[in-house]
């Protein structure tokens, strides 16, 4: 599993002139993923998300916080 970070700016700018977000690798690790039950809600324009998949890991590095996001399998997840 890969974790990244974003990195604001360094996706350059969009029509607007504001800087869009890019995503830097954080850290690699090995992790161990299992679906559970979840879903997205969107209630009066806003979005809820549940927890979709448990993601362990035996992390040696700390800082891991949710603007981050995981690729695992092709595929982004927020955490």
């Amino acid at each position: 599993m890969i974790v990244q970070q974003p990195s604001i700016g360094s996706g350059g700018k969009d029509a607007f002139g504001q800087p869009t977000v890019g995503w830097t690798q954080y850290v690699t690790q090995w992790a161990s993923v299992s679906p559970l039950r979840g879903r997205e809600l969107e209630a009066a324009q806003q979005r809820y998300g549940e927890v979709t998949h448990e993601v362990v890991t035996r992390s040696e590095k700390q800082g891991i916080t949710p603007d981050m996001r995981i690729l695992w399998k092709k595929s982004n997840s927020t955490v």
